[in-house]
């Protein structure tokens, strides 16, 4: 048997095709140390302990699900942005079933303080996307903002209920689309374009 690994991220991508094929419940030091034709031991030299290894394949999954959306230079619209970020977690989750919410239940024991905190740095990147879109929507009444509903506290209410209907499994997220427009638009059926909740 080696005694030696390759790397770290060959590690990772085992311990990433673990959950791929068979969900969270499938990682295991023993499975992933089998995978690598390595001691059990040696896996603690990489990953002190399984919640680190956890944390670390969570984040790994996290940056393959939102590529296509880190990759997307600019947006029509805000809506648009928000139906590209619905459309992207939910395909992630179909493709890792269940990680949308197990993540965070996983979060909940073990290296918790660790694993929130990478989940809020996530988080934070998507608003910091949801923000830029809508700072960039020409077509944003710009008085609906002021002291009491600032874009930043807009744009932190309508992810968490983006989040919410991930969460309860919603195939899309025309009804949210809908209230937004009708929020930050002076006529939502004359805004321009054409809006992702008609699409």
């Amino acid at each position: 048997m080696n005694t030696t690994v390759t790397s770290k991220e060959t590690i990772l991508e085992i311990s990433r095709d673990l959950v791929l094929k068979g969900g969270f419940s499938a990682i295991s030091m023993r499975a992933i140390a089998s995978r690598c034709n390595i001691a059990v031991g040696s896996i603690y030299n990489y990953f002190p302990s399984k919640a680190l290894l956890l944390t670390a394949t969570i984040e790994k999954v996290w940056k393959e699900i939102f590529a296509p959306l880190y990759q997307q230079e600019s947006f029509r619209s805000f809506p648009d942005c928000i139906s590209c970020m619905f459309d992207t977690i939910r395909r992630g989750d179909q493709k890792y079933p269940g990680f949308f919410s197990v993540h965070s239940l996983n979060f909940a024991s073990a290296d918790r303080k660790q694993g929130k905190e990478m989940m809020e740095r996530f988080f934070d990147t998507l608003k910091e996307t949801l923000l830029l879109a809508l700072k960039n929507d020409p077509k944003v009444r710009p008085e609906i903002f002021e002291k009491h509903l600032s874009r930043e506290l807009f744009v932190d209410y309508i992810f968490t209920l983006m989040v919410s209907l991930l969460l309860k499994k919603q195939e899309h997220c025309t009804p949210l689309l809908k209230m937004i427009e009708s929020c930050i638009y002076e006529n939502p059926n004359t805004a321009g374009g054409t809006s992702p909740a008609d699409e």
